[in-house]
C-alpha cells in the first residue's frame, strides 16, 4: 500500500510486527532511490527508531528545523504517530512536496497527542 499511496499507515500494538513492515518497506524505497526521512517526537523515540531499523533518524522538530525537501522521490516516516497532533502534522505536510509519502508507523490506542486533534485516529478507517 505505501508503494502505491501517497499516504499510508502501519499500525498495531506491541510485537504485531510493525518494525518488521517499516524494514521491509524501507528497503523496498532505498531500491527505488528515495530519500528517507525517519523521525520521531522525542529523542529517545527518535533512538529506538534508529535502532530497530537501521537507518538515520531524527526528531520532528528537527526536522521541521533543519531539512529541506527537495523534488526527489522521498517518504517520511513518522513513528509513535498515535502522539502526532494535528497542527505538527500541518506543519510537516506545508513543508512535502508532490513527490511525498507519508507514512505513519503507531498505535492508535496509545499515548494521545498533548495537542489539538487526533490525526492517526481519524486517517485509519480511510484505509479500512
Amino acid at each position: 500500500m505505501s508503494l502505491s499511496h501517497g499516504l499510508s499507515c502501519v499500525i498495531g500494538g506491541a510485537g504485531t510486527g510493525k518494525t518488521t513492515v517499516l524494514r521491509t518497506t524501507i528497503e523496498c524505497y532505498r531500491a527505488l532511490d528515495y530519500n528517507i526521512y525517519a523521525m520521531a517526537l522525542s529523542g529517545r523515540a527518535a533512538t529506538r527508531l534508529r535502532e530497530s531499523i537501521g537507518i538515520k533518524t531524527m526528531t520532528i522538530a528537527r526536522f521541521l528545523r533543519n531539512v529541506e525537501v527537495d523534488d526527489k522521490p522521498t517518504l517520511l516516516v513518522i513513528d509513535e504517530a498515535s502522539m502526532l497532533d494535528l497542527p505538527t502534522l500541518y506543519q510537516i505536510i506545508i513543508k512535502t512536496t508532490a513527490s511525498i509519502r507519508l507514512l505513519l508507523v503507531g498505535d492508535p490506542d496509545q499515548l494521545p497527542p498533548i495537542g489539538a486533534g487526533l490525526p492517526l485516529r481519524d486517517i485509519i478507517p480511510a484505509y479500512s
